[in-house]
């Protein structure tokens, strides 16, 4: 709490700061707020009520050039999830639930079609009986499983392993198994996904041991949003931590003394230009039962109408944690919400994590929302900033499973012809070079192209333009049959008057 306050004198006492007034009661004013600020910070029972109340005196006397709400902001930013100094390493387990709105019956039935067009596609590639047959039975399971999967819920467990926590340099492992919903089941063998993130793209393997097959893409992937769960989230929080880190050392991830007076001069320049408050505190709120933080905003003035546009709840006392964000479009409307709850003392690394992270999206035009993930972290798993080895970062192939190498426009395939492991620790993947991998093919992506086209003006028929195709064919086959007979009664006709000639 020392260091939440540690702004606090400065404030008071910082000349710039000090609205016009008599210089005598100034200097009394700031004696005397100083005694009780010193008193205050020695008591951790009364350090909550030392924060506020200092704000409040701080606003009410004229004594905001500081931008205390900008202060705080800044801190928030400082203590977020992509702090290297702060999480170095991490392994959670947790429980990954995404909702969307449910499809209609009409977008259902088309997806319906889509698959069974696809399907009949392999079909006509089936050359034993026992592949035909297996195909049909997926055409006749489609449409229940299709179903089953357009209630607008998605559920997973996760274990995610990561070393480093940025997009341009981090290792990561995560084994995630699905939850099927016609079965009522979890999946017995979780896919493997392996990541190593880079500015301009790395080797990242997708490994699903059902259908024995290994993606290789050159997508980055970091660790994913449960390593910032109830901290500063957003684009505009990215955004200010760039200009806050500009000129020094991002790895050591501290702000210089230029970085923030700029930062707030340039705030300040906003607000003269738009008119719009940028970071203003807006007094301590309830964002859960029981549960308070001090609430920092950004809102613009339109002709007297004052229309919020962001809005961060900040909790000092518990490492600048953010239990719930806010964004508003330019009418005021909802657009996207981060709430966290039943926060938790991590003590080995000193950190505040909630058992439950919301983040949802929504329709500012319904004020409903497009997606919810909600994620379910189980404390007892949690470690952070304890050493992890390169074997980590590997998995491992058995023989016959299939490597598409798609990290550039030339697919490759491969097959395994003996157990291999695939590493991302020590540089890319030459899966060329790898002994146990044996070349297939190679497909263009116009190839794909022109596949994936053909299949979606194949899947965009409907049942009647298919009933006329079928009918039409039915109906050449009968024309060709009758013009077969045709031909052969003529032609046994004119043998046998050959024959009577000849006699």
């Amino acid at each position: 709490m020392v260091r939440s306050m540690r702004w606090m004198p400065r404030m008071l006492n910082d000349e710039r700061s000090v609205c016009p007034a008599s210089v005598d009661a100034e200097g009394r004013l700031s004696r005397s707020v100083g005694r009780i600020v010193d008193k205050l910070l020695k008591s951790p029972i009364a350090a909550r009520v030392c924060f506020c109340a200092t704000l409040i005196l701080a606003c009410v006397e004229g004594v905001c050039g500081e931008q205390p709400g900008v202060e705080l902001f800044i801190e928030a930013c400082r203590h977020q999830g992509l702090n290297p100094i702060q999480i170095r390493s991490g392994f959670f387990e947790y429980e990954r639930e995404i909702r969307t709105q449910p499809l209609s019956e009409r977008e259902i039935q088309k997806r319906i079609d889509d698959h069974t067009e696809l399907v009949r596609k392999q079909m006509a590639k089936a050359l034993t009986d026992v592949g035909r047959r297996s195909v049909e039975q997926q055409i006749r399971d489609t449409p229940a499983f299709i179903r089953s999967h357009s209630g607008g819920i998605e559920r997973s467990r996760v274990k995610l392993l990561f070393r480093g926590n940025d997009a341009s340099d981090a290792y990561r492992r995560q084994e995630v198994a699905h939850f099927d919903p016609v079965t009522q089941r979890w999946d017995a063998t979780p896919d493997v996904v392996l990541g190593h993130g880079v500015d301009d793209g790395a080797d990242n393997v997708v490994w699903d041991p059902d259908s024995t097959l290994a993606y290789i893409l050159s997508t980055p992937l970091a660790a994913e949003e449960i390593q910032e769960a109830g901290r500063m989230q957003g684009l505009p929080c990215r955004t200010a931590t760039a200009a806050l880190l500009h000129g020094t050392n991002p790895r050591e991830f501290q702000f210089s003394t230029e970085s923030e007076d700029l930062f707030k001069a340039k705030i300040a320049e906003i607000e003269r230009g738009q008119k719009v408050a940028v970071y203003r505190l807006a007094g301590e709120q309830k964002y859960d039962v029981d549960a308070f933080a001090t609430v920092v905003e950004s809102s613009k003035n339109l002709a007297g109408n004052v229309q919020v546009l962001q809005r961060y709840w900040i909790d000092p006392a518990r490492g600048y944690v953010c239990p719930l964000i806010e964004f508003y479009d330019d009418a005021g409307l909802l657009t996207e919400r981060w709430k966290s709850r039943d926060y938790f003392l991590h003590k080995p690394s000193g950190l505040w994590f909630p058992a439950e992270h919301v983040h949802t999206r929504f329709d500012p035009k319904t004020g409903l929302f497009t997606e919810e993930r909600t994620y379910r972290l189980n404390p007892d798993t949690l470690q952070i900033n304890q050493p992890i080895s390169d074997a980590e970062f590997m998995v491992q192939l058995p023989s016959k499973a299939s490597v598409l190498d798609a990290r550039t426009s030339t697919q490759v395939r491969y097959k395994v012809t003996e157990p291999i492991t695939l590493s991302l620790a020590k540089g890319g993947l030459d899966l060329a070079s790898m002994p146990g991998l044996f070349l297939v093919s190679r497909a263009t992506a116009d190839d794909d192209v022109g596949t994936s086209r053909l299949v979606k003006w194949m899947s965009a028929l409907s049942w009647k333009h298919w009933l006329a195709a079928v009918n039409g064919l039915i109906l050449l086959a009968l024309v060709g049959v009758l013009a077969r007979r045709m031909v052969l009664t003529r032609l046994t006709q004119r043998e046998l008057r050959g024959r009577r000639d000849r006699r």
